[in-house]
């Protein structure tokens, strides 16, 4: 033992094979961090990937309605209000939908989205609830853009129980978007919608 340290009383070829043993680790090590960091720089990515996909619907939207005659309600027209915040780090956007009141559309639709990405499923994941259905979160899934289209698909609650629910926005312009809401693959609702 030389100078207090085991390693000094190795002849050199051991002394050369713990530094490679050190040089080894040390590289291990390395390539450990730069995965954990890699993992880690994707899970960054995943908790915004909302903000990346959807940062085009953020700000307040003025929406012209067109309803179809349902068994619920008669054929109207509505005016709503969309509002998309990015109120949560990236992570979830959140929505407000308010319809104004009209002599058409005496009792307005209120409601509340949250629209999120689901890293393990790797799609978009939104819960939707609002003042004509108590009780029930409606939730849907997206793949995210298809050109200028995003598509969410889930169930919808009726009277009958629940039916395939489709809603879609697509992209007119930059300050312009068209929505459409399908059940049980019929379309019932159209919307224009401009940011304000």
């Amino acid at each position: 033992m030389r100078d207090g340290h085991p390693m000094f009383s190795l002849p050199f070829r051991g002394r050369t094979a713990v530094r490679a043993a050190w040089l080894a680790l040390l590289a291990a090590g390395c390539a450990l961090l730069g995965a954990l960091s890699s993992r880690s720089q994707a899970a960054d990515d995943d908790a915004v990937r909302v903000r990346t996909e959807f940062k085009y619907f953020i700000g307040t939207w003025r929406c012209e309605e067109d309803w179809s005659k349902t068994e619920l309600e008669p054929a109207h027209k509505s005016t709503a209000i969309l509002e998309a915040a990015d109120s949560l780090d990236g992570v979830w956007l959140v929505w407000k939908y308010e319809q104004r009141a009209s002599a058409q559309n005496k009792n307005p639709a209120k409601g509340a989205d949250f629209w999120g990405y689901d890293a393990t499923a790797k799609k978009f994941i939104r819960a939707k609830v609002d003042n004509g259905v108590p009780g029930k979160v409606q939730e849907l899934t997206s793949t995210g853009w298809s050109g200028d289209t995003v598509a969410w698909d889930g169930q919808a609650p009726t009277p009958q129980g629940l039916a395939p629910f489709k809603h879609t926005f697509t992209k007119v312009d930059g300050k312009t978007v068209v929505g459409k809401l399908f059940l049980g693959g019929r379309q019932f609702y159209s919307s224009t919608c401009r940011k304000v």
